[in-house]
């Protein structure tokens, strides 16, 4: 069982976002969203993986990159930002289409 660390040992979860990828490429500070474009509940879920579950920071990046791309098509798909409490099978099936 793994032991969270304190709340201070971490880096915010944006940091996490620059972390260099493992095949030693620079990270493309063009692929990350805006920051007034951060959905609030997508940090969160960054900042629980980080802090309470203790992931790789690789984890953090990847995780959060994928929900960004998903936020990303839904914009421009629903012309809304997603309400991930009420995203539907369809609408997941659609995306990975």
């Amino acid at each position: 069982m793994k032991t969270a660390l304190p709340r201070a040992a971490f880096p915010p979860a944006d940091a996490l976002l620059a972390t260099q990828p493992p095949n030693g490429q620079a990270a493309v500070v063009s692929d990350l969203p805006a920051p007034d474009a951060v959905d609030p509940l997508v940090a969160e879920f960054r900042r629980h993986l980080a802090v309470e579950r203790n992931t790789s920071p690789y984890t953090v990046r990847n995780y959060g990159s994928a929900l960004d791309e998903f936020g990303r098509w839904h914009q421009e798909t629903a012309a809304r930002r997603p309400a991930w409490t009420e995203i539907s099978r369809d609408e997941l099936r659609l995306y990975l289409r």
